[in-house]
């Protein structure tokens, strides 16, 4: 029987002996003298050298060999993540977790890809079936937490910095973050207390965070604590508008008009195209009785906004 098949059968003899090394072996297919586990051996030797332009050619060529080589994905992926070239490392994931790679890591380095492409929502599914797999560490609580300011979900986003918090995170983004939620959520006492301990970790020259701070000192009507805020900003940059703007603001609420005025004719000379500064200048003007200079910045600052 066997001199039959192969006397007139040959063709099929071939396959079904390559279909059986093909079942059989798919890492040891070999391309020249390398088979496709030696590539991928290489490519390990190369990625723990950081050579990774050589590395990414091995796994390449593992793959090519043995499509379902998974490990050769995930780790082609790892690179590319690590070279900030994300849609190729989310490619590479997604192959990886296709042919059955089911770890907290990949899930975790998925969603940060997805998250630095604006992402956000897949990023969110990816850090949660990350800790779904045990991955429930504070980076990965901190980044959900990003990822979900980013789409707005504030409350969530709260939940997810308390937690890195809680978990020993002591990095000012996770207050600062926490803080801007909290402030969307008009939340201002824990908004507050976030940005105080951005600011006490080390952003004590972030004019933004000053700003943030003395905004919400401002909602809950705390004028005075306001202006020595929005005066702390300046100090740290005396050229930012927008603080002498809202500075301004807090004045005009304490029934300080002089100093109102002239703030915001300070905002004004700094940026020349701030509209707030004009409209909240015009309301001074009304209240000094002087409707000429008033109308006049009211028309300015309709000029402006209509070019931008």
């Amino acid at each position: 029987m066997k001199d039959f098949f192969s006397r007139f059968f040959p063709e099929l003899c071939a396959a079904v002996v390559a279909g059986i090394i093909l079942y059989f072996a798919p890492n040891f297919l070999a391309s020249g003298d390398k088979t496709a586990e030696e590539y991928f051996v290489s490519g390990n030797e190369k990625m723990d050298a950081q050579n990774y332009d050589e590395a990414i050619k091995d796994y390449g060529e593992a793959i090519r060999l043995n499509s379902n080589y998974k490990e050769a994905y995930r780790k082609r992926a790892d690179i590319y993540f690590e070279l900030k070239k994300y849609e190729e490392a989310i490619s590479d994931y997604n192959q990886a977790i296709k042919l059955g790679v089911h770890e907290a890591a990949v899930y975790s380095n998925r969603g940060d890809s997805y998250a630095l492409l604006n992402h956000y929502e897949k990023a969110v599914a990816d850090f949660t079936q990350a800790m779904k797999l045990g991955m429930n560490d504070a980076v990965t609580y901190a980044s959900r937490g990003i990822a979900c300011y980013q789409m707005k979900n504030y409350a969530q986003a709260v939940e997810d910095f308390n937690a890195a918090i809680s978990l020993g995170w002591k990095d000012d983004s996770s207050y600062t973050f926490c803080g801007l939620s909290n402030f969307h959520l008009q939340n201002y006492p824990q908004a507050i207390s976030n940005f105080e301990k951005a600011l006490e970790l080390g952003r004590k020259d972030d004019v933004y965070l000053y700003r943030c701070l003395g905004n919400s000192y401002y909602y809950l009507q705390d004028y005075e604590q306001a202006v020595s805020i929005f005066t702390q900003a300046l100090q740290v940059d005396p050229n930012y508008d927008i603080a002498y703007n809202n500075r301004g603001l807090c004045y005009a609420n304490l029934g300080q008009y002089d100093e109102a005025l002239s703030d915001y004719e300070k905002a004004i000379e700094l940026n020349p195209n701030n509209t707030l500064a004009y409209g909240n200048r015009a309301e001074i003007y009304l209240k000094f009785g002087d409707n000429q200079k008033a109308a006049a910045d009211l028309a300015k600052a309709k000029e402006i906004a209509e070019k931008q």
